[in-house]
């Protein structure tokens, strides 16, 4: 990792937000001895901090196969790629690429990876820039939306409602309101009859 990072530091200078730097590598770094993982992740967290004028895409380190499972350096791979991840959590520019590969992408020592592995990586670190460099740019879509008006009358003459003028406050007098009957509208056809009057001997007479 101290060779990987020290190496070209007057082009990363000169990068902008639409470059990327991928960082491939640690896998030497990782051993046994806990001082050298350490060590490791002191480079690289120097290396991020200085150039934050670009995008950093970060691969972790894959699994040992040629080891076994519950060997010590592949603990320490676990810690190495735990530590990446908490670098990006700080550092906005910085993209860990998680490669969580199947046994069969790798050669048959279980060491490197092979033809097919080298091809999925490649694929994973295209779809990684270009959601950083090209998607980014996008600015998402601009719908304007009208703010909904108060209806018109002529849309609804059923509600239209006449307002009402306000009273004549010179006169206060009451007045004994007039209602025509015109305007009321029946709900029957039905003829309207006289109402019913009483003589003085009780009877009833229509």
């Amino acid at each position: 990792m101290e060779e990987l990072v020290g190496t070209m530091e007057k082009d990363c200078e000169c990068l902008r937000k639409s470059d990327v730097i991928i960082i491939n590598g640690g896998a030497n770094d990782v051993s046994p001895m806990r001082t050298h993982t350490i060590s490791a992740i002191g480079k690289l967290t120097h290396f991020v901090q200085k150039y934050s004028n670009t995008n950093i895409i970060i691969v972790n380190v894959p699994h040992r196969y040629d080891l076994n499972s519950t060997s010590v350096v592949n603990s320490e791979i676990h810690v190495f790629n735990r530590q990446l991840l908490k670098i990006a959590k700080v550092y906005s520019h910085v993209t860990i690429l998680e490669t969580d590969l199947d046994r069969k992408l790798f050669t048959r020592h279980g060491l490197h990876l092979n033809k097919r592995g080298k091809e999925w990586i490649s694929k994973l670190l295209a779809t990684q820039i270009r959601r950083l460099v090209i998607n980014k740019g996008r600015d998402a879509p601009k719908i304007a939306l009208r703010w909904k008006d108060k209806p018109a009358a002529s849309q609804y003459p059923e509600f239209h409602v006449t307002p009402l003028s306000p009273p004549d406050q010179s006169d206060n007098t009451n007045k004994e309101i007039q209602i025509d009957e015109t305007i009321i509208p029946r709900t029957s056809n039905r003829q309207k009859r006289l109402p019913i009057t009483r003589n003085k001997d009780f009877l009833w007479k229509q």
